[in-house]
Formats: C-alpha cells, sequence, structure tokens
C-alpha cells in the first residue's frame, strides 16, 4: 500500500494560524505553532502552546499568566480576553497571542488545517476497553513504515484528538488515534472533524451507563466510528456477541476482519502469560488459516490483551507490515501507567497497577488475571486487592458490584474505596483513609491489585504511594 502523501514542511506559521481560526494576532507575528500544545497550565513545558479553554467549572484565561511563566509561547485566547493578553504581551514579549471568538472551535479548526497540510490518513480505535492499550500497539506494530504519530496520553475527545493532531510532526503520514465518549453522537462529532480510514473496535461493554442507558446505547456509540466518510476498512472483535451480532450492515459496505476466539478470521488459537525476568509476558498465537500460526509476544499483563494484539496485527497486515516485523516492532512496548503495569516493591510485594479506570468488564478481568497468576512460578503469599468503586453506572450500580463479589472473595486481604461497594463490607472513602495499614500489610511475596474508576485517583493516592513510600527500584 502506497502513503505518497504530500506532507508541509514545518508546522502552520502563526499567520496560516491566524487566519485559519479566524483570528487577531497579538505579539510576534514571525513564528511557527509549537508541536506540543496544552489544556492544562499545569502540564506546560518550555517553547508550546497553551490553550485557554472556557469550560463549565474552571476557565483556563484565570491560568494565561502561569502558562506563560511555565514557557508557553503561544496562547490561545478567547477576544473577550484581549485586554489580558495584551498586558501579558507587553510582560512578556516572546510570547504570541492569537484571538478568536471561540477557543475550543478555533483548536479544532487549527488540528483541521494542519492535518489536511499533513495529508495524513488516520487508524481509528474505539471500545469500552482496551482502547489506549490497542492504539499502543498498531503505532508501534507499524512504525517501521515510517511516519506513523499517536497521542501521548489518553487523548480520546475531540479536544484530545486535536492535540494530537497538533502534536505530529512533520512528515507524519498517519496517525494512530482513539475514540472515546460518554455520551450518544460524542464519537460522531469527533469522527466528523478527524474521519479515519482504518477502523478498530475493541469491545462493548457496561461502561458510561448513566450517559447511554444500556448496553444498546453503547454499541450505537461505538458504531458512530464506522460512520467515518473516509472510512476503508475496520476490524471487530467477533468474541463480543452484541457487536459481532450487529456489525452485518457495516461489513456489508466496508472491507472487514473479524478478531477473536471462536470462528473469526484472525483466530486467537493460544494465549500464554508467565514471568520474563521480573517483567510479565504475554504470548499470543493466531491463526488465519489451517497450519500457519503465527506467535507474537508482548510485554503486557492480562489474558485480554490477546484480542488487542490480535486487533493490532489485522491492522498491520492491512497496512503492509509482514508478520515477523509486527512481532519485531511490538516486543519493547511496555504497559502504560494504569494498565497493567508491574513492579516490585524493596518490601518484595508485586504490584499490579490497573489504576486507570474501572467498569464491570474490565475489574472482572483484572481480578481473574490476578488470581490466576504466580509471578514466581508458586503461589503468592497473599492476593490483596486495592478496589476503588466503578462509577457511571447508573440503576445498576449496586448489582454490578454485588456480582463481582464470589471473584472478591477469593483474595485473602481487600481493601475497598467507595460507597459503590454497599452494605455488607468496610469501605472506606477515599484511598488516603486506608493507605497507612495497607503500607504497614504488604511485604514479601504478596501479589497486589490495585484497580478502581479515576474518580478515587487510585493512581495518585495508592499507586504513586506505594512506589514512594515502599522505595520502588
Amino acid at each position: 500500500m502506497s502513503f505518497m502523501n504530500p506532507t508541509p514542511d514545518g508546522p502552520l506559521s502563526y499567520e496560516q494560524a491566524a487566519q485559519a481560526a479566524n483570528g487577531t494576532l497579538i505579539g510576534p507575528a514571525e513564528g511557527a505553532l509549537p508541536s506540543a500544545f496544552f489544556v492544562d497550565s499545569r502540564e506546560v513545558t518550555e517553547h508550546s502552546a497553551f490553550v485557554a479553554l472556557t469550560g463549565c467549572r474552571v476557565d483556563g484565561h484565570a491560568f494565561l499568566e502561569r502558562a506563560v511563566e511555565a514557557g508557553a509561547v503561544f496562547c490561545l485566547v478567547n477576544a473577550s480576553h484581549r485586554e489580558q493578553a495584551e498586558t501579558l504581551s507587553k510582560r512578556f514579549g516572546r510570547v504570541a497571542f492569537l484571538c478568536v471568538d471561540d477557543t475550543e472551535r478555533a483548536l479544532v479548526q487549527l488540528a483541521k488545517t494542519y492535518l489536511d497540510a499533513l495529508g495524513a490518513r488516520i487508524v481509528g480505535v474505539t471500545g469500552s476497553a482496551g482502547k489506549t492499550t490497542t492504539r499502543e500497539l498498531i503505532a508501534q506494530g507499524i512504525a517501521s513504515l515510517g511516519g506513523v504519530h499517536s497521542a501521548v496520553k489518553s487523548h480520546n475527545t475531540l479536544i484530545g484528538s486535536c492535540l494530537t493532531v497538533l502534536s505530529a510532526p512533520p512528515g507524519t503520514r498517519i496517525l494512530v488515534m482513539e475514540y472515546g465518549a460518554n455520551r450518544p453522537r460524542e464519537i460522531a462529532e469527533n469522527v466528523a472533524h478527524f474521519p479515519p480510514t482504518w477502523g478498530g473496535l475493541t469491545s462493548v461493554l457496561p461502561a458510561h451507563l448513566e450517559g447511554f442507558s444500556s448496553l444498546r446505547g453503547v454499541l450505537a456509540a461505538k458504531l458512530e466510528l464506522l460512520g467515518s466518510p473516509r472510512l476503508d476498512w475496520f476490524a471487530y472483535n467477533a468474541d463480543i456477541p452484541i457487536l459481532s451480532e450487529n456489525i452485518a450492515p457495516y461489513a456489508a459496505k466496508t472491507k472487514n476482519v473479524s478478531v477473536g476466539e471462536r470462528g473469526a478470521d484472525i483466530r486467537i488459537v493460544a494465549s500464554r502469560l508467565e514471568m520474563n525476568g521480573e517483567t510479565p509476558l504475554l504470548s499470543v498465537t493466531i491463526e488465519e488459516c489451517p497450519g500457519c500460526a503465527e506467535t507474537f509476544s508482548v510485554r503486557l499483563f492480562g489474558f485480554q490483551h490477546a484480542t488487542n494484539v490480535a486487533l493490532a496485527y489485522a491492522v498491520a497486515k492491512e497496512l503492509g507490515v509482514a508478520a515477523g516485523a509486527f512481532a519485531k516492532n511490538i516486543e519493547t512496548i511496555s504497559p502504560l501507567a494504569g494498565r497493567g503495569r508491574f513492579f516490585r516493591t524493596r518490601s518484595g510485594a508485586w504490584i499490579v497497577d490497573e489504576a486507570y479506570n474501572a467498569n464491570p468488564a474490565s475489574m472482572r478481568c483484572s481480578l481473574i488475571n490476578v488470581l490466576n497468576f504466580s509471578p514466581q512460578g508458586r503461589p503468592p503469599a497473599r492476593r490483596i486487592a486495592v478496589l476503588g468503586g466503578m462509577r457511571e453506572l447508573g440503576e445498576r450500580t449496586r448489582f454490578f458490584h454485588e456480582e463481582l463479589r464470589p471473584l472478591i472473595q477469593e483474595f485473602e486481604e481487600v481493601y475497598f474505596v467507595g460507597e459503590e461497594w454497599g452494605e455488607g463490607v468496610s469501605w472506606a472513602r477515599s484511598a488516603a483513609e486506608l493507605l497507612p495499614e495497607l503500607l504497614r500489610t504488604i511485604g514479601e511475596g504478596d501479589l497486589v491489585l490495585v484497580k478502581g474508576s479515576q474518580y478515587y485517583a487510585l493512581d495518585v493516592h495508592v499507586v504513586e504511594k506505594l512506589k514512594e513510600d515502599a522505595h520502588v527500584d
């Protein structure tokens, strides 16, 4: 497959940005947009750009000065804050301010203009779980093609897509992006601005039910990805019944590949999880025809990643990457923070960091993975779980938490955070309440799972403290 697309020699100039966003420049007129855009002033780095978004709770214009002091050289601001921009321009002559009617709309327009200039095409990934890991597997798996760019974080909203596009270096030919949502039409809006040419659907599971009402609502949202006017091909997880049973209308008009354990085009025939030194190693064997098996090994924790690996391989194959090259490309990939990151404390406890987020299916997977894993080839001293409540499940919140009780009861020690766990268990309102006891409890040979919704910030209040207080190597 050929990727002979025109690419710009560099990022958009300030003048091109002003024209694209229909805005007015204050400060330096000569210059080019930075390669890093931020909407959180706390993340701003030297020679970056800051976008002052006006949200329902926080107005980014209140942090303009902080962003400039942190190193921002380009700021996107609302025209109503022109006086503030002019004052800061006099103090910081190196900074360009672009005043526009609406910073969010202007950010979208800047990203679309730059994407058009790049001529890059998009691989879009969505699903209730596994989006970010699959995105990273795809980006790494096709890296040998050259000109591949992917988001640094879980940038899966419209704003996140803009940040991903604007961070793409000149010469980018393929963008690997993820599309998330917690309400109907959110993915459709993102796709309308940044339409993928290739798509991947990882899963349809009970998640964000407050916004989608039912599993069918979740399905409808994920299928919005396939509404891309540029879509030429997609891969999907055939092991999800509600997805495989409703894919026919899309499969009839677009080339597609199914992935899964039963009757799929790319069939997962074996998965093995073991330790390679102090790192988990997942080996996945797939088969496209009788007798033509391929095995891929990746440093990820959890059998659920077998589907993610197979989906990434399907994309890589469609883009012309051979199985051997794909296998080599993904050898060095490591789990992102909060998604099965595995480390050991000096006290001898193994920590499984699954703290990024949680829904009923991902929580179940994590519990089962830990219950069936022995880091040193023998059962751990104890299996311990720190579990934050699962949010946004609506009226079935209690049901989904109680459904997990039989699995949870197999752990020797469990620390619950959040009222979602209901009656019958002792739960803390925050991780800070239980942290001292946890730190005193864990020791040599323990296997500790940390999992919960982002709301409870277990990554900050538990995982980082374990690393800090336990002196991780």
